[in-house]
């Protein structure tokens, strides 16, 4: 079970597991190297080029982590860093720079993307973290206009860029990811709507950060909510998973009583008929195979 958190509360469970002895270093290291393995399942050498934005802080160390990886499974990466005048990188961010770049890796500035190809085969947004908050601006925009012209995958590392971490609010330029890789937990910005409607798939990396239980801070997966369902015997069949009869419908509407019908197999029903009136019958029976169908006279 996985418990989602704020954008603070991370911070302080980054701190207490740097306290305890495992370096930020090696938590940014294992960070890129979960998200590097969703992109290398996104997309292969063969596909085209990776296009990674990076931003100057541990969010754009992350994706820096995740280039020199894929460089090295031979992929063709290309880097964006997007700097801020007067201000540094973060060192996480500066050291794998350096690491990428002493590795044979190139690095370009935001007013270099022209030289960017226009069809790669995977792009990665890892400008802004979760702690975002305000407007996106400057080359950060001019980033994300570019990301957005693209046709492919969009991998967003720990949260897309232009989300709130901890409302879900979404500045207009956000560019809606295919899959979002996030570290530890969940944070609640891409969670709450509109963030949770421009994250796409969840996958939540273990890095090694212990998040404390919460019972009101669930965020059940695919095998909590398998666990949930009552044991199917070997020799079972339709008639002992239970009968479900489904009445509605009109001739106007038999698409919503097949909608009906079609969410109770998927929930797991056994046999189910479904009964509408006389009119809508023909177009209702035989459409689903797996249903019964019957009809009667209104009135």
């Amino acid at each position: 079970m996985k418990y989602w958190v704020t954008p603070e509360e991370m911070t302080e469970y980054d701190k207490r597991t740097i306290k305890n002895g495992t370096p930020g270093d090696v938590l940014m290291e294992r960070a890129g190297t979960s998200a590097a393995r969703t992109a290398m399942k996104m997309t292969a050498v063969e596909d085209g080029p990776v296009i990674v934005f990076a931003g100057p802080g541990n969010n754009g160390g992350d994706g820096l982590v995740l280039a020199r990886i894929l460089r090295d499974k031979s992929y063709k990466v290309l880097v964006v860093l997007v700097t801020i005048a007067g201000k540094s990188l973060s060192q996480g961010c500066r050291t794998n720079r350096d690491r990428y770049t002493k590795d044979g890796g190139t690095i370009l500035s935001a007013d270099m993307m022209q030289k960017l190809p226009d069809s790669p085969g995977l792009v990665v947004d890892a400008l802004l973290g979760t702690g975002f908050r305000g407007t996106i601006k400057d080359e950060f925009a001019g980033c994300l206009t570019k990301m957005s012209g693209y046709d492919c995958e969009i991998l967003a590392v720990d949260t897309p860029s232009g989300i709130n971490g901890k409302t879900g609010e979404a500045d207009p330029l956000v560019v809606p990811a295919d899959v979002t890789v996030t570290f530890a937990a969940p944070k609640a910005g891409i969670l709450f709507p509109p963030g949770c409607g421009l994250s796409g798939s969840i996958i939540t990396a273990d890095i090694g950060i212990d998040i404390d239980e919460s019972d009101d801070r669930t965020v059940p997966g695919l095998s909590d909510v398998s666990a949930l369902l009552p044991p199917r015997s070997a020799d079972g069949h339709k008639g002992t998973f239970g009968r479900l009869l489904l009445v509605g419908g009109s001739e106007a509407m038999p698409g919503a009583p097949q909608l009906m019908a079609l969410g109770a197999l998927r929930a797991g029903a056994g046999l189910v008929t479904l009964s509408v009136p006389l009119s809508a019958h023909q177009f209702v029976a035989g459409r689903i195979p797996e249903v019964l169908s019957s009809s009667f006279s209104p009135g």
